[in-house]
């Protein structure tokens, strides 16, 4: 790979960014995860995405801010109810209507990401692209008890499913009694190397704190 690849940044659009309620299909954003993120070869490619290369991941830019816990959020990723689901509630009923405004049928996404447009127009490379690649890890498939992959017996694709955050602690318990104690060692070890895609520019993000998925 060059040492310093070139890439196309997607934007929110103004028509979002500036408004104060709505939402907009990111297909930009969309042909990035799938061409970069999830292809074999791409520039963002990493095995642990491999999986999702017959998932399709539909994402939304969002004009409206999203607090939780005191804390604005920039992403999120949910699972979504099949095309044909029956929602019983009416908060799950106007995600089916809102989606169905930008898909049909045949591009029905198997997860939703959210991005919120005001603070990704101020999102450097390397934040944008480390949100994304956040969002995108939560897209995963289910395992079976024994931890193997799940697929559909009438389908024979995978069952999809969302995955938590790796590591779920305090740091005080990991500097009294080690990274394996909370879990922590894998992360810890990772940090320590060079970041394999260094060559983005741009600002760290604390990417847990922005993204909204517990």
């Amino acid at each position: 790979m060059d040492a310093n690849p070139t890439y196309v940044r997607p934007m929110p659009p103004e028509s979002v960014r500036l408004a104060s309620l709505g939402f907009a299909r990111a297909e930009d954003v969309e042909e990035v995860i799938r061409c970069e993120f999830t292809a074999r070869g791409g520039l963002f490619f990493d095995v642990e995405h491999f999986h999702l290369n017959q998932a399709r991941i539909g994402v939304l830019w969002a004009a409206s801010r999203h607090v939780d816990k005191g804390s604005e959020k920039a992403g999120t990723a949910q699972l979504v109810k099949p095309y044909d689901h029956q929602p019983t509630k009416w908060g799950e009923a106007m995600q089916m209507a809102l989606l169905r405004q930008f898909y049909a049928e045949h591009e029905w996404p198997h997860f939703r990401i959210t991005l919120s447009a005001p603070i990704c127009h101020h999102y450097d490379d390397k934040e944008f692209f480390a949100l994304t690649d956040h969002e995108v890890s939560h897209c995963a498939v289910a395992k079976d008890m024994f931890g193997c992959p799940r697929f559909s017996d009438a389908t024979g694709l995978p069952v999809w499913a969302t995955r938590p955050h790796d590591l779920e602690g305090f740091a005080g318990t990991t500097e009294r009694w080690g990274a394996a104690a909370t879990g922590a060692s894998g992360i810890v070890l990772a940090g320590l190397k060079q970041p394999r895609f260094h060559w983005v520019k741009g600002r760290d993000l604390d990417v847990r704190k922005a993204c909204g998925n517990v």
